[in-house]
């Protein structure tokens, strides 16, 4: 968790800022220094992270809505974003 605090949230401000052109300009270079295999693994992963949501997302909500109905399913939804949010501030005041 302190690694995201003090690297991406301040790298996506800077990002933000900057011409999108000279970005993946800077990101293609950088790729290219990567070898084969940590290339490969590093393309990979946000691919299968996302065939996975898009294949269990649907799955799991259909599931609940027929287990629990509409209304439960969507209390449930906000249910787990309120854990979310729940966690992740007991992980910010653990590390202070």
């Amino acid at each position: 968790m302190l690694p995201f605090l003090l690297f991406s949230l301040p790298a996506g401000v800077v990002v933000d800022r900057l011409a999108k052109h000279k970005l993946m300009m800077w990101c293609d270079i950088g790729r290219l220094l990567l070898p084969g295999d940590e290339r490969m693994d590093a393309n990979g992963k946000p691919g299968t992270t996302a065939s996975f949501a898009e294949f269990a997302g649907p799955s799991i909500g259909g599931g609940l809505v027929g287990l629990l109905g509409v209304a439960r399913a969507i209390c449930a939804d906000a249910a787990t974003y309120a854990l979310s949010a729940f966690v992740s501030v007991c992980q910010l005041c653990h590390c202070s």
